[in-house]
C-alpha cells in the first residue's frame, strides 16, 4: 500500500496540483472520496470511473495537463502516458 501511494504521490508531483484537482473534481466526486484514497482502497473502481467519464471537458483538460507537463519537464509524451497507465 505504501508503495502504491508513493508512486501515486510521485506521479502527482510530476503532473501538478491542477491534475489532482481535475481528477478529484470529475472522478473523486463520483467515488465519494479523494482519488488518492481510491488509489489504495478501490483501484479497479477508480479505473472504471475514470473510463466512464463522458465529459469532453475532463479529457480535454487532462490531455492539456499531460502535454504541458511533458513539455515542461523535457519528458517524452510516451513516457508520461506509460507512467499514467501504470498508476
Amino acid at each position: 500500500m505504501k508503495l502504491v501511494l508513493r508512486v501515486w504521490d510521485d506521479f502527482c508531483r510530476l503532473m501538478g496540483a491542477e491534475f489532482v484537482a481535475v481528477l478529484d473534481y470529475y472522478v473523486g466526486a463520483r467515488l465519494g472520496m479523494p482519488v488518492r484514497e481510491a488509489v489504495v482502497c478501490c483501484p479497479e473502481r477508480l479505473k472504471e470511473e475514470i473510463c466512464n467519464v463522458y465529459c469532453p471537458a475532463f479529457w480535454d483538460m487532462l490531455l492539456k495537463i499531460i502535454l504541458r507537463t511533458a513539455k515542461k519537464n523535457g519528458v517524452s509524451l510516451r513516457l508520461v502516458l506509460d507512467w499514467f497507465n501504470e498508476v
